[in-house]
Protein backbone atom coordinates (compact mmCIF):
# COMPACT_ATOMS: atom_id res chain seq x y z
CA UNK A 1 0.00 0.00 0.00
CA UNK A 2 2.89 2.36 0.72
CA UNK A 3 4.11 2.10 -2.87
CA UNK A 4 0.65 3.01 -4.20
CA UNK A 5 0.46 5.98 -1.85
CA UNK A 6 3.89 7.12 -3.08
CA UNK A 7 2.90 6.87 -6.73
CA UNK A 8 -0.35 8.73 -6.07
CA UNK A 9 1.36 11.51 -4.14
CA UNK A 10 4.03 11.86 -6.82
CA UNK A 11 1.48 12.15 -9.61
CA UNK A 12 -0.64 14.60 -7.63
CA UNK A 13 2.26 16.94 -6.91
CA UNK A 14 3.99 16.60 -10.28
CA UNK A 15 0.87 17.07 -12.40
CA UNK A 16 -1.66 18.79 -10.17
CA UNK A 17 0.59 21.66 -9.14
CA UNK A 18 1.13 22.70 -12.76
CA UNK A 19 -2.56 23.30 -13.39
CA UNK A 20 -3.39 26.99 -13.93
CA UNK A 21 -5.45 28.35 -11.07
CA UNK A 22 -4.60 25.56 -8.63
CA UNK A 23 -3.78 27.20 -5.31
CA UNK A 24 -0.47 25.36 -4.93
CA UNK A 25 0.81 26.09 -8.43
CA UNK A 26 1.85 29.69 -7.89
CA UNK A 27 3.17 28.99 -4.39
CA UNK A 28 5.39 26.11 -5.50
CA UNK A 29 6.54 28.04 -8.57
CA UNK A 30 7.64 30.88 -6.30
CA UNK A 31 9.68 28.54 -4.13
CA UNK A 32 11.11 26.78 -7.20
CA UNK A 33 12.33 30.20 -8.36
CA UNK A 34 13.95 30.74 -4.97
CA UNK A 35 15.71 27.40 -5.20
CA UNK A 36 16.89 28.40 -8.68
CA UNK A 37 18.21 31.68 -7.26
CA UNK A 38 20.18 29.89 -4.56
CA UNK A 39 21.74 27.56 -7.13
CA UNK A 40 22.65 30.43 -9.45
CA UNK A 41 24.14 32.36 -6.54
CA UNK A 42 26.19 29.32 -5.51
CA UNK A 43 27.46 28.97 -9.08
CA UNK A 44 28.37 32.65 -9.32
CA UNK A 45 30.14 32.76 -5.96
CA UNK A 46 33.37 31.29 -7.27
CA UNK A 47 33.90 33.80 -10.10
CA UNK A 48 36.42 36.60 -9.67
CA UNK A 49 35.69 40.23 -10.49
CA UNK A 50 36.70 41.39 -14.00
CA UNK A 51 37.52 37.81 -14.98
CA UNK A 52 35.79 38.04 -18.38
CA UNK A 53 37.29 40.65 -20.71
CA UNK A 54 36.12 39.39 -24.11
CA UNK A 55 33.05 41.57 -23.53
CA UNK A 56 33.89 45.04 -22.23
CA UNK A 57 31.33 47.33 -20.64
CA UNK A 58 31.96 51.00 -21.37
CA UNK A 59 30.46 52.40 -18.21
CA UNK A 60 28.85 55.80 -17.85
CA UNK A 61 29.89 56.06 -14.21
CA UNK A 62 30.67 58.80 -11.73
CA UNK A 63 34.22 59.53 -12.94
CA UNK A 64 32.92 60.08 -16.46
CA UNK A 65 30.24 62.40 -15.13
CA UNK A 66 32.90 64.33 -13.21
CA UNK A 67 35.06 64.60 -16.34
CA UNK A 68 32.40 65.32 -18.97
CA UNK A 69 29.54 66.84 -16.98
CA UNK A 70 25.93 65.81 -16.54
CA UNK A 71 25.13 62.92 -18.87
CA UNK A 72 22.00 64.57 -20.21
CA UNK A 73 24.12 67.54 -21.27
CA UNK A 74 26.65 65.49 -23.21
CA UNK A 75 26.68 66.38 -26.91
CA UNK A 76 25.83 63.39 -29.08
CA UNK A 77 29.11 64.01 -30.85
CA UNK A 78 30.80 62.44 -27.80
CA UNK A 79 29.17 59.13 -28.68
CA UNK A 80 30.23 59.57 -32.28
CA UNK A 81 33.81 60.03 -31.13
CA UNK A 82 33.53 56.95 -28.93
CA UNK A 83 32.31 54.90 -31.89
CA UNK A 84 35.19 56.15 -34.03
CA UNK A 85 37.76 55.27 -31.36
CA UNK A 86 36.39 51.79 -30.66
CA UNK A 87 35.67 50.98 -34.31
CA UNK A 88 39.26 51.72 -35.24
CA UNK A 89 40.26 48.58 -33.32
CA UNK A 90 37.91 46.26 -35.28
CA UNK A 91 35.63 45.02 -32.47
CA UNK A 92 33.08 42.27 -33.03
CA UNK A 93 30.19 44.59 -32.15
CA UNK A 94 29.38 47.88 -30.40
CA UNK A 95 26.10 47.96 -28.47
CA UNK A 96 24.40 50.98 -26.95
CA UNK A 97 22.17 50.04 -24.03
CA UNK A 98 21.02 53.66 -23.92
CA UNK A 99 17.92 55.28 -25.42
CA UNK A 100 18.57 58.55 -27.25
CA UNK A 101 16.19 61.35 -28.19
CA UNK A 102 17.05 63.87 -30.91
CA UNK A 103 19.53 66.38 -29.57
CA UNK A 104 18.71 69.99 -28.84
CA UNK A 105 21.02 71.87 -31.24
CA UNK A 106 20.19 75.53 -30.63
CA UNK A 107 23.71 76.50 -29.45
CA UNK A 108 25.37 74.58 -32.25
CA UNK A 109 23.08 76.02 -34.92
CA UNK A 110 23.57 79.55 -33.60
CA UNK A 111 27.36 79.39 -33.53
CA UNK A 112 27.45 77.61 -36.87
CA UNK A 113 25.28 80.30 -38.45
CA UNK A 114 27.32 83.13 -36.94
CA UNK A 115 30.55 81.51 -38.07
CA UNK A 116 29.25 81.07 -41.59
CA UNK A 117 28.07 84.67 -41.78
CA UNK A 118 30.91 86.32 -39.85
CA UNK A 119 34.00 84.09 -39.70
CA UNK A 120 36.21 85.06 -36.74
CA UNK A 121 39.42 86.83 -37.70
CA UNK A 122 41.36 85.94 -34.58
CA UNK A 123 43.34 82.70 -35.04
CA UNK A 124 42.72 81.46 -31.52
CA UNK A 125 39.01 82.19 -31.80
CA UNK A 126 38.90 80.34 -35.11
CA UNK A 127 40.53 77.29 -33.51
CA UNK A 128 38.17 77.34 -30.52
CA UNK A 129 35.15 77.77 -32.77
CA UNK A 130 36.15 74.88 -35.02
CA UNK A 131 36.78 72.71 -31.95
CA UNK A 132 33.36 73.55 -30.55
CA UNK A 133 31.59 72.81 -33.82
CA UNK A 134 33.51 69.56 -34.28
CA UNK A 135 32.87 68.29 -30.75
CA UNK A 136 29.19 69.30 -30.80
CA UNK A 137 28.21 68.31 -34.33
CA UNK A 138 24.78 66.65 -33.89
CA UNK A 139 25.24 64.68 -37.10
CA UNK A 140 28.46 63.04 -36.00
CA UNK A 141 26.74 60.40 -33.87
CA UNK A 142 24.55 59.31 -36.78
CA UNK A 143 27.42 59.45 -39.26
CA UNK A 144 29.76 57.45 -37.02
CA UNK A 145 27.03 54.88 -36.40
CA UNK A 146 26.56 54.39 -40.13
CA UNK A 147 30.29 54.40 -40.93
CA UNK A 148 31.16 51.81 -38.29
CA UNK A 149 28.83 49.12 -39.61
CA UNK A 150 29.00 47.36 -36.23
CA UNK A 151 26.77 49.49 -34.02
CA UNK A 152 23.61 48.03 -32.48
CA UNK A 153 21.20 50.52 -30.92
CA UNK A 154 18.59 49.76 -28.29
CA UNK A 155 14.84 49.86 -28.86
CA UNK A 156 12.36 50.39 -26.05
CA UNK A 157 8.97 48.75 -26.51
CA UNK A 158 5.91 49.73 -24.52
CA UNK A 159 2.26 48.87 -24.14
CA UNK A 160 -0.51 51.32 -24.88
CA UNK A 161 -1.71 53.66 -22.14
CA UNK A 162 -4.86 55.43 -23.24
CA UNK A 163 -5.04 57.36 -19.95
CA UNK A 164 -1.88 59.19 -21.04
CA UNK A 165 -2.93 59.31 -24.70
CA UNK A 166 -0.40 56.64 -25.69
CA UNK A 167 -2.37 54.58 -28.16
CA UNK A 168 -1.32 51.41 -30.00
CA UNK A 169 0.88 52.10 -33.02
CA UNK A 170 0.02 50.57 -36.37
CA UNK A 171 3.51 50.99 -37.77
CA UNK A 172 7.01 52.14 -36.86
CA UNK A 173 7.68 55.88 -36.36
CA UNK A 174 7.92 57.88 -39.58
CA UNK A 175 11.40 57.96 -41.00
CA UNK A 176 12.66 54.78 -39.36
CA UNK A 177 14.18 52.49 -42.01
CA UNK A 178 13.45 49.31 -40.09
CA UNK A 179 13.50 46.83 -42.97
CA UNK A 180 16.99 45.52 -42.25
CA UNK A 181 16.34 45.17 -38.53
CA UNK A 182 13.33 42.86 -38.31
CA UNK A 183 13.26 39.06 -38.29
CA UNK A 184 11.58 36.93 -40.92
CA UNK A 185 9.45 34.77 -38.66
CA UNK A 186 6.19 32.90 -39.32
CA UNK A 187 3.12 34.39 -37.68
CA UNK A 188 2.35 31.25 -35.65
CA UNK A 189 5.77 31.46 -33.99
CA UNK A 190 5.73 35.24 -33.57
CA UNK A 191 2.51 35.21 -31.55
CA UNK A 192 4.14 33.16 -28.79
CA UNK A 193 6.69 35.91 -28.13
CA UNK A 194 6.30 38.80 -25.68
CA UNK A 195 4.20 41.46 -27.39
CA UNK A 196 4.36 45.24 -27.47
CA UNK A 197 1.99 47.87 -28.82
CA UNK A 198 4.30 50.87 -29.04
CA UNK A 199 7.88 51.72 -29.97
CA UNK A 200 9.14 54.47 -27.68
CA UNK A 201 12.24 55.60 -29.60
CA UNK A 202 12.16 59.03 -31.23
CA UNK A 203 15.66 59.38 -32.75
CA UNK A 204 14.73 57.56 -35.95
CA UNK A 205 17.74 58.83 -37.91
CA UNK A 206 20.06 57.17 -35.40
CA UNK A 207 18.11 53.90 -35.53
CA UNK A 208 18.12 53.91 -39.33
CA UNK A 209 21.91 54.37 -39.39
CA UNK A 210 22.54 51.38 -37.09
CA UNK A 211 23.73 48.03 -38.39
CA UNK A 212 21.00 46.47 -36.30
CA UNK A 213 18.60 47.40 -33.53
CA UNK A 214 17.25 45.28 -30.71
CA UNK A 215 14.91 45.41 -27.77
CA UNK A 216 16.52 46.36 -24.46
CA UNK A 217 13.43 45.30 -22.46
CA UNK A 218 13.99 42.91 -19.54
CA UNK A 219 10.64 41.74 -18.16
CA UNK A 220 10.69 40.70 -14.52
CA UNK A 221 9.15 37.69 -12.86
CA UNK A 222 6.21 38.38 -10.50
CA UNK A 223 8.60 38.75 -7.56
CA UNK A 224 10.55 41.50 -9.36
CA UNK A 225 13.64 39.43 -10.20
CA UNK A 226 15.15 39.24 -13.69
CA UNK A 227 15.79 35.56 -14.37
CA UNK A 228 14.86 35.35 -18.04
CA UNK A 229 15.67 37.44 -21.09
CA UNK A 230 13.56 37.66 -24.26
CA UNK A 231 15.14 36.56 -27.50
CA UNK A 232 12.71 38.63 -29.59
CA UNK A 233 9.69 40.95 -29.28
CA UNK A 234 6.53 40.86 -31.38
CA UNK A 235 5.50 44.41 -32.34
CA UNK A 236 1.79 43.80 -32.59
CA UNK A 237 0.61 46.72 -34.76
CA UNK A 238 2.72 46.18 -37.88
CA UNK A 239 3.22 42.48 -37.08
CA UNK A 240 7.01 42.77 -37.04
CA UNK A 241 9.45 40.80 -34.89
CA UNK A 242 12.56 42.48 -33.51
CA UNK A 243 15.42 40.60 -31.87
CA UNK A 244 16.59 41.52 -28.40
CA UNK A 245 19.61 43.81 -28.17
CA UNK A 246 21.84 40.85 -27.28
CA UNK A 247 20.48 38.66 -30.08
CA UNK A 248 20.90 41.47 -32.62
CA UNK A 249 24.61 41.63 -31.82
CA UNK A 250 24.96 37.85 -31.89
CA UNK A 251 23.33 37.70 -35.33
CA UNK A 252 26.26 39.51 -36.94
CA UNK A 253 28.92 37.78 -34.85
CA UNK A 254 27.65 34.28 -35.69
CA UNK A 255 26.37 35.10 -39.17
CA UNK A 256 22.66 34.56 -38.50
CA UNK A 257 20.38 35.99 -41.22
CA UNK A 258 16.93 37.46 -40.61
CA UNK A 259 15.30 34.12 -41.48
CA UNK A 260 17.71 32.11 -39.32
CA UNK A 261 15.43 31.93 -36.26
CA UNK A 262 13.22 28.88 -35.74
CA UNK A 263 11.19 28.52 -32.55
CA UNK A 264 10.09 25.02 -31.56
CA UNK A 265 7.84 25.70 -28.59
CA UNK A 266 6.90 22.04 -28.22
CA UNK A 267 10.54 21.12 -27.56
CA UNK A 268 11.40 24.44 -25.92
CA UNK A 269 14.24 25.16 -28.36
CA UNK A 270 15.24 28.19 -30.45
CA UNK A 271 17.43 27.08 -33.35
CA UNK A 272 19.78 29.62 -34.93
CA UNK A 273 20.91 28.81 -38.47
CA UNK A 274 23.54 30.47 -40.62
CA UNK A 275 23.15 31.47 -44.27
CA UNK A 276 23.70 27.86 -45.39
CA UNK A 277 20.89 26.60 -43.18
CA UNK A 278 23.24 24.88 -40.74
CA UNK A 279 22.03 25.02 -37.14
CA UNK A 280 24.84 26.50 -35.06
CA UNK A 281 23.01 27.13 -31.77
CA UNK A 282 20.09 25.50 -29.99
CA UNK A 283 18.94 27.75 -27.18
CA UNK A 284 16.60 26.42 -24.46
CA UNK A 285 13.55 28.70 -24.17
CA UNK A 286 10.29 28.89 -22.25
CA UNK A 287 6.79 29.17 -23.70
CA UNK A 288 7.39 32.84 -24.60
CA UNK A 289 10.74 32.35 -26.28
CA UNK A 290 12.73 33.61 -23.28
CA UNK A 291 15.99 32.07 -22.12
CA UNK A 292 17.17 31.75 -18.55
CA UNK A 293 20.10 34.11 -18.06
CA UNK A 294 23.31 32.29 -17.25
CA UNK A 295 24.84 34.68 -14.72
CA UNK A 296 28.58 34.07 -14.78
CA UNK A 297 29.21 35.90 -11.54
CA UNK A 298 28.33 38.85 -9.38
CA UNK A 299 28.29 42.47 -10.48
CA UNK A 300 31.45 43.43 -12.42
CA UNK A 301 32.38 39.91 -13.42
CA UNK A 302 32.82 41.44 -16.87
CA UNK A 303 35.46 44.05 -17.51
CA UNK A 304 34.31 47.64 -16.92
CA UNK A 305 36.03 50.69 -18.36
CA UNK A 306 34.98 54.31 -17.69
CA UNK A 307 33.32 56.01 -20.65
CA UNK A 308 35.69 58.98 -20.40
CA UNK A 309 38.65 56.58 -20.60
CA UNK A 310 37.41 54.90 -23.79
CA UNK A 311 36.25 58.20 -25.25
CA UNK A 312 39.82 59.49 -25.28
CA UNK A 313 41.78 58.09 -28.26
CA UNK A 314 45.06 58.54 -26.39
CA UNK A 315 44.15 56.28 -23.47
CA UNK A 316 43.85 52.89 -25.18
CA UNK A 317 45.58 51.57 -28.28
CA UNK A 318 43.05 50.71 -31.03
CA UNK A 319 44.14 47.07 -31.11
CA UNK A 320 42.75 46.63 -27.59
CA UNK A 321 39.26 46.38 -29.10
CA UNK A 322 40.22 43.69 -31.59
CA UNK A 323 37.65 40.84 -31.48
CA UNK A 324 36.00 42.23 -28.36
CA UNK A 325 32.36 43.14 -27.85
CA UNK A 326 31.84 46.65 -26.45
CA UNK A 327 28.60 47.50 -24.65
CA UNK A 328 27.89 51.09 -23.69
CA UNK A 329 25.69 51.40 -20.62
CA UNK A 330 25.54 52.77 -17.11
CA UNK A 331 25.92 51.49 -13.57
CA UNK A 332 24.80 54.78 -12.03
CA UNK A 333 21.60 54.56 -9.94
CA UNK A 334 20.42 57.89 -11.33
CA UNK A 335 20.19 56.53 -14.88
CA UNK A 336 17.65 53.90 -13.80
CA UNK A 337 19.22 50.75 -15.22
CA UNK A 338 19.77 48.70 -12.07
CA UNK A 339 17.97 45.35 -11.78
CA UNK A 340 17.21 42.77 -9.13
CA UNK A 341 18.75 39.45 -10.19
CA UNK A 342 19.20 35.98 -8.67
CA UNK A 343 22.83 36.74 -7.79
CA UNK A 344 22.44 40.29 -6.44
CA UNK A 345 19.64 42.68 -5.58
CA UNK A 346 21.44 45.57 -7.32
CA UNK A 347 22.87 44.59 -10.69
CA UNK A 348 23.61 46.75 -13.73
CA UNK A 349 21.21 46.00 -16.57
CA UNK A 350 24.00 46.41 -19.11
CA UNK A 351 25.81 43.44 -17.57
CA UNK A 352 22.75 41.25 -18.06
CA UNK A 353 23.21 41.81 -21.80
CA UNK A 354 26.86 40.84 -21.38
CA UNK A 355 25.88 37.59 -19.65
CA UNK A 356 23.38 36.72 -22.39
CA UNK A 357 25.85 37.42 -25.20
CA UNK A 358 28.62 35.46 -23.52
CA UNK A 359 26.26 32.55 -22.93
CA UNK A 360 25.25 32.39 -26.60
CA UNK A 361 28.76 32.82 -27.96
CA UNK A 362 30.09 30.03 -25.73
CA UNK A 363 27.01 27.81 -26.09
CA UNK A 364 26.49 27.65 -22.32
CA UNK A 365 22.81 27.69 -21.42
CA UNK A 366 20.67 26.99 -18.40
CA UNK A 367 18.45 24.06 -19.34
CA UNK A 368 15.32 22.94 -17.57
CA UNK A 369 15.08 19.22 -17.02
CA UNK A 370 12.63 17.49 -19.33
CA UNK A 371 9.06 17.56 -17.93
CA UNK A 372 8.87 13.83 -18.60
CA UNK A 373 12.05 13.08 -16.67
CA UNK A 374 11.02 15.42 -13.86
CA UNK A 375 7.69 13.61 -13.55
CA UNK A 376 9.41 10.23 -13.56
CA UNK A 377 11.90 11.34 -10.91
CA UNK A 378 9.19 12.68 -8.59
CA UNK A 379 7.08 9.53 -8.91
CA UNK A 380 10.10 7.25 -8.48
CA UNK A 381 11.43 8.80 -5.27
CA UNK A 382 7.89 9.00 -3.86
CA UNK A 383 7.35 5.31 -4.65
CA UNK A 384 10.68 4.44 -3.02
CA UNK A 385 9.74 6.35 0.12
CA UNK A 386 6.35 4.63 0.21
CA UNK A 387 8.04 1.23 0.11
CA UNK A 388 10.64 2.08 2.75
CA UNK A 389 8.19 3.65 5.19
CA UNK A 390 5.96 0.57 5.02
CA UNK A 391 8.67 -1.70 6.42
CA UNK A 392 8.73 -0.59 10.10
CA UNK A 393 5.71 -1.58 12.19
CA UNK A 394 5.38 2.03 13.31
CA UNK A 395 5.62 4.66 10.56
CA UNK A 396 7.11 7.25 12.88
CA UNK A 397 10.23 5.10 13.18
CA UNK A 398 10.92 5.70 9.46
CA UNK A 399 11.01 9.50 9.86
CA UNK A 400 14.73 9.74 8.95
CA UNK A 401 14.03 8.10 5.57
CA UNK A 402 12.21 11.06 3.90
CA UNK A 403 14.76 13.44 5.38
CA UNK A 404 17.62 11.44 3.87
CA UNK A 405 15.87 11.14 0.50
CA UNK A 406 15.06 14.86 0.43
CA UNK A 407 18.65 15.75 1.27
CA UNK A 408 19.98 13.39 -1.38
CA UNK A 409 17.70 14.89 -4.01
CA UNK A 410 18.73 18.45 -3.13
CA UNK A 411 22.40 17.47 -3.41
CA UNK A 412 21.70 15.84 -6.79
CA UNK A 413 19.82 18.90 -8.10
CA UNK A 414 22.54 21.30 -6.99
CA UNK A 415 25.32 19.17 -8.47
CA UNK A 416 23.48 18.91 -11.78
CA UNK A 417 23.13 22.68 -11.94
CA UNK A 418 26.66 23.52 -10.85
CA UNK A 419 28.25 20.97 -13.19
CA UNK A 420 25.88 20.87 -16.16
CA UNK A 421 23.59 23.94 -15.83
CA UNK A 422 20.60 21.58 -15.76
CA UNK A 423 17.82 22.82 -13.52
CA UNK A 424 15.91 19.96 -11.90
CA UNK A 425 12.93 20.80 -9.69
CA UNK A 426 13.68 20.83 -5.97
CA UNK A 427 10.54 21.98 -4.20
CA UNK A 428 8.04 19.65 -5.85
CA UNK A 429 10.05 16.47 -5.16
CA UNK A 430 10.50 17.49 -1.52
CA UNK A 431 6.79 18.29 -1.17
CA UNK A 432 5.97 14.96 -2.81
CA UNK A 433 8.15 13.14 -0.27
CA UNK A 434 6.37 14.94 2.54
CA UNK A 435 2.97 14.07 1.07
CA UNK A 436 3.98 10.42 0.71
CA UNK A 437 5.18 10.14 4.29
CA UNK A 438 2.05 11.85 5.58
CA UNK A 439 -0.13 9.58 3.43
CA UNK A 440 1.51 6.40 4.71
CA UNK A 441 1.32 7.66 8.29
CA UNK A 442 -2.38 8.49 8.02
CA UNK A 443 -3.14 5.19 6.31
CA UNK A 444 -1.41 3.26 9.08
CA UNK A 445 -3.11 5.30 11.77
CA UNK A 446 -6.62 5.29 10.34
CA UNK A 447 -6.69 1.82 8.77
CA UNK A 448 -3.90 -0.48 9.89
CA UNK A 449 -3.76 0.62 13.52
CA UNK A 450 -7.54 0.77 13.85
CA UNK A 451 -7.95 -2.98 14.41
CA UNK A 452 -5.05 -3.08 16.84
CA UNK A 453 -6.54 -0.25 18.87
CA UNK A 454 -9.87 -2.13 18.97
CA UNK A 455 -8.23 -5.31 20.26
CA UNK A 456 -6.30 -3.43 22.91
CA UNK A 457 -9.30 -1.48 24.11
CA UNK A 458 -11.35 -4.70 24.30
CA UNK A 459 -8.90 -7.21 25.80
CA UNK A 460 -6.12 -5.19 27.41
CA UNK A 461 -7.70 -5.51 30.89
CA UNK A 462 -7.16 -9.26 31.02
CA UNK A 463 -4.75 -10.13 28.18
CA UNK A 464 -1.13 -9.06 28.04
CA UNK A 465 -0.40 -6.33 25.42
CA UNK A 466 2.28 -8.54 23.88
CA UNK A 467 -0.30 -11.25 23.28
CA UNK A 468 -2.64 -8.75 21.60
CA UNK A 469 0.18 -7.65 19.27
CA UNK A 470 0.84 -11.30 18.46
CA UNK A 471 -2.85 -11.89 17.69
CA UNK A 472 -2.91 -8.90 15.34
CA UNK A 473 0.32 -9.66 13.51
CA UNK A 474 -0.39 -13.39 13.04
CA UNK A 475 -4.06 -12.75 12.22
CA UNK A 476 -5.17 -15.79 14.30
CA UNK A 477 -6.30 -16.64 17.79
CA UNK A 478 -3.59 -17.57 20.30
CA UNK A 479 -3.17 -21.27 20.97
CA UNK A 480 -2.55 -22.90 24.31
CA UNK A 481 1.01 -23.93 24.91
CA UNK A 482 3.33 -24.61 27.83
CA UNK A 483 4.81 -27.78 29.44
CA UNK A 484 3.05 -30.80 30.94
CA UNK A 485 4.11 -31.80 34.44
CA UNK A 486 3.36 -31.81 38.16
CA UNK A 487 3.01 -28.24 39.40
CA UNK A 488 2.30 -26.73 42.78
CA UNK A 489 0.02 -23.75 43.26
CA UNK A 490 0.05 -21.92 46.56
CA UNK A 491 -2.77 -19.57 47.53
CA UNK A 492 -2.83 -17.45 50.64
CA UNK A 493 -4.98 -14.75 52.04
CA UNK A 494 -3.28 -12.41 54.45
CA UNK A 495 -5.48 -10.17 56.55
Amino acid sequence: MGSLIGIGAGLLIALGTHLPGFFLTRLLDEYEFRSYDSRMKAKAAGTEEASIDSIVIIDIEQNSIDDLGNFKDWPHAYHGQLIDVVSSGDPRAILFDVIFDPEETFDYDLIHALTEEHPPEDTLLQRVTRQFLWSNDPERFVQSTAASGKVVHALVFENADSANFLYPMETEPDGYAYQGHILDLPEDQARHLPTAERLGNTHVALLSAARRTGSANFPQDPDGITRRAPTAIYFKGPGHVYPSLSMAAVMDILGIPADGFHYDFDRGILSLSDTTGKVIREIPIDDQGRLYVNYYGYYKTFYYLPYSYCFNPDMLPPEYWKDRVAIVGSSLPGLMDLRNTPVQETFAGVEIHANVINSILHNQFVRLSSPRWSLLAIVLISWLLGVLTSIPQRTILSLPVPLVLAGAWVVFAYSQFLNHLTMWPVIRPVVSLGATFLGVFLYNYLVVEKDKRFLKSTFSTYIAPELIDQMYEQKQEPKLGGDSGIKTAYFTDIQ
